[in-house]
């Protein structure tokens, strides 16, 4: 499988041909700088920082921050079918249950 960044923000930023100052102005921040720790993973935005790179880009989250989301992802489901086992033990509802093994899937 191939390794996804975390983040794809510095490839939108240059494919809109912004620099990170003008970046920073749109979502906020106080300077280029701070931009620049987002886009080499030093950093990871807040979650209204990365819906304001979200809106500036036109690009929705789960594609702006993809190995993130991936990552995410990976846990919730881990943590998901650990759940279910759990509940198979103590009962959990239909209800829940098919949502957790959904979410296990």
């Amino acid at each position: 499988m191939t390794r996804r960044l975390d983040n794809y923000l510095r490839s939108h930023r240059k494919h809109r041909a912004l620099s990170q100052d003008d970046v920073a102005r749109l979502v906020g921040a106080r300077c280029g700088s701070t931009v620049s720790r987002y886009e080499s993973f030093a950093r990871r935005p807040s979650l209204e920082m990365a819906v304001a790179f979200a809106l500036v880009f036109d690009v929705p989250l789960r594609e702006l921050f993809v190995g993130l989301h991936e990552q995410v992802e990976m846990r919730v489901r881990r943590r998901a079918r650990a759940l279910l086992r759990s509940s198979a033990r103590t009962g959990s509802s239909p209800r829940a249950t098919s949502h957790l093994q959904r979410l296990a899937a």
